[in-house]
């Protein structure tokens, strides 16, 4: 016997993954970004409707599947179905929308464009040559597009460049945290009555200030040229430097990089090579040539894929060396080194280890960057060494806006003492404010470093930050449904008249799946739901108490509920039938679902429910968006066998039912 529950799905040849059946992967953005994603990705859908969804296909759909799907929907929507006129007027539009859908997915070049660059895509066709695009490949229609596309681009701005600063202003605050240096100075203030308070004060002085700039622009389509300059003032004596890099990708497998260099009256010249070996393995050669007295000093890599989420990888640095009577013998071998080391990769960040060992010095470095929430990107780092004794850090990025990030680090080493940074990045651009704090390595002053600026920065995102994005966001939503009120109103009107057209075709599909004990569905619902009356039980499953059917008031006795917050009663309250019970709803105004049993139930075939996904299934027919810029579910609850199953989904899966991990105990 077969077994009841194997999905058979008709609907389309495509692979599935139905809700509950697969782990999904957990984002670390916060909650603020994850919202205003949300409303970005809302003002991007809310145009014309997604034709996969108005066809209930996924993309992978086959062109068998697009005219299956055309058929069940003409079979309901063809106004030559419908006999009144008003019945037929509203058929005709729906029909409209559903006969656009398979024109365009049912032309190969036209679906092409739609997959790739969506509505816009489209609306850029329809300035072409349509009489050749049925005889041209997928791959000449993307290339005309593309060159459209860069033509727009061109007439908009001549050249594009990408520009990137950064600023350094150096602070030294040594003199501040030198106690007794301090006490020195307070005591100089009473010996001598004359001196002011300020005499006694010790300010932060400037130490370097470091303003560096440089801008990309293609030169063709397979090189890069770079400019980038640089300025440093320290003591009172300043240099500058100024470089020009030309990056040129040979083949995909091979890329090379030339570095030119001046700075005062000397100059280099630097030439880098990488070479993908295989689909594993890598290399990559560098050599730098600053005076032609000796050979160049070159830098070799070779890594390797070890698995999925570690790469090895092997360096020499040739440091200075001599060839015959080329280069100085005597300094020969200063500066080579070998190091080996591995880089770890997950889903949250990734760390590595590296051991360099050299001639004059030898060191064991350790790395860690992870996202640990909440939108901060946190990096640590200890390096042990001969040359170097014991250097540590610890950093901290948020991102504040969507162009914005600041950050924060500390630094301890036995060479260079302890240092505090601030850093602020917008789009290209960085500022970064170094205060040294103490010339020694000092772990009170580094922890002290570590803790004020950290409790600082966490009452600054909690009191000040956050109500402020919070602010942004109410706004951002509130002008969004504003701008779209109309549209939104005109496809409610639209769902609702889509679900009167297919009522009656649906009480009898709901009928014969009563009659052979197969998939009825007794309410569903979409939006942001409220709470299941099915909560899961504390052993892992769910249980319930379930009284009588659910929908059990119909439309002429047809078995289909209308949706509940669709009509409203005179004492304003909605009213709608569960189990024989009239059950008050909430008004409109507070509900933020709706009720789709009928279009769900109509997509049901041979006690087959499948709900495509990778769109949001607000463009489904019969469905609209009760709550726009929120994050909307679908919820059906449905009886296959005499059993009640109860699902959930996000709103851009698919579900598939029957499923048994959809059952819930009555």
């Amino acid at each position: 016997m077969d077994d009841p529950y194997t999905f058979r799905n008709s609907g389309s040849s495509s692979s599935r993954h139905p809700a509950g059946d697969n782990d999904v992967d957990v984002d670390d953005s916060n909650e603020f970004d994850e919202q205003m994603q949300a409303l970005e990705h809302e003002e991007r859908i809310n145009g014309p409707a997604d034709l996969y969804a108005v066809l209930n296909l996924d993309r992978e759909a086959s062109d068998e599947d697009i005219k299956n799907a055309y058929r069940r929907l003409s079979m309901t929507f063809h106004p030559d179905k419908h006999h009144t006129p008003e019945d037929k007027e509203r058929a005709q539009r729906q029909f409209q929308e559903i006969k656009r859908a398979y024109d365009v997915l049912s032309n190969p070049s036209r679906r092409h464009i739609y997959n790739t660059y969506g509505a816009e895509g489209l609306q850029a066709d329809q300035n072409w040559d349509v009489s050749s695009q049925r005889t041209q490949t997928a791959q000449e229609v993307r290339e005309q597009f593309e060159r459209q596309q860069r033509q727009r681009l061109e007439t908009e701005a001549e050249q594009l460049v990408k520009s990137k600063g950064e600023v350094h202003v150096g602070i030294d605050a040594t003199a501040v945290f030198d106690f007794g240096r301090r006490r020195g100075k307070l005591a100089r203030r009473v010996a001598s009555a004359n001196n002011g308070f300020l005499d006694s004060v010790v300010f932060p002085e400037m130490s370097h200030a470091f303003v560096k700039h440089s801008w990309e622009t293609k030169v063709t389509d397979s090189t890069d040229l770079t400019i980038q300059g640089s300025v440093i003032a320290k003591n009172g004596v300043g240099a500058g430097t100024i470089a020009a890099t030309i990056r040129n990708i040979i083949d995909p497998t091979l890329w090379c990089e030339t570095t030119l260099q001046a700075s005062g009256k000397s100059g280099s010249v630097s030439a880098k090579l990488v070479k993908n070996l295989t689909s594993e393995v890598f290399g990559t050669a560098e050599a730098t040539v600053s005076s032609f007295d000796a050979p160049p000093p070159v830098t070799l890599v070779l890594g390797r894929k070890l698995d999925a989420k570690h790469t090895g990888f092997l360096t020499y640095r040739s440091g200075e060396y001599a060839i015959g009577g080329w280069g100085d013998a005597s300094t020969a071998g200063s500066g080579s080194a070998c190091a080996l080391g591995i880089v770890g990769r997950s889903m949250k960040g990734q760390w590595s280890c590296e051991l360099n060992m050299g001639m004059s010095a030898s060191s064991l470095s350790l790395g860690l960057f992870r996202s640990i929430g909440w939108g901060i990107r946190a990096r640590a780092a200890l390096a042990v060494g001969t040359g170097i004794g014991i250097s540590t850090s610890i950093s901290a990025e948020k991102k504040v806006t969507k162009l914005d990030r600041i950050g924060m680090s500390v630094e301890a080493a036995a060479i260079g003492g302890v240092s505090f940074k601030l850093r602020f990045m917008r789009l290209g651009q960085k500022f970064v404010l170094p205060i040294q704090l103490a010339q020694q390595l000092d772990i009170k002053m580094a922890l002290l470093a570590t803790i004020i600026p950290l409790c600082t920065a966490l009452a600054l995102d909690r009191l000040i930050l956050l109500p402020n994005r919070r602010s942004r966001l109410a706004a951002r939503l509130t002008k969004l449904r504003q701008d779209n009120a109309d549209m939104l109103e005109s496809r409610k009107q639209e769902a609702m008249s889509a679900v009167s057209l297919m009522a009656q075709q649906v009480a009898r599909k709901r009928e014969s799946e009563e009659s052979k004990n197969g998939l009825v569905v007794m309410e569903a619902i979409y939006g942001l739901l409220p709470e299941s009356r099915f909560p899961r039980g504390s052993h892992g499953g769910r249980s319930f108490s379930f009284m009588g059917g659910v929908g059990s008031s119909l439309n002429g006795g047809n078995g289909v509920s209308t949706p509940p917050h669709m009509v409203e009663q005179d004492n304003g309250s909605v009213e709608s039938i569960t189990g024989g019970a009239i059950v008050t709803e909430p008004t409109e105004e507070a509900v933020k679902w709706i009720d789709v049993t009928i279009p769900v139930q109509a997509l049901v075939l041979n006690s087959q429910l499948y709900i495509s996904g990778g769109h949001s299934k607000a463009h489904i027919v019969g469905f609209y968006d009760p709550c726009l810029g929120e994050a909307k579910k679908l919820r059906v609850t449905y009886r296959f066998q005499g059993k009640l199953h109860q699902v959930e989904v996000d709103d851009s899966n698919a579900l598939a039912a029957p499923l048994r991990a959809h059952y819930v105990s009555e």
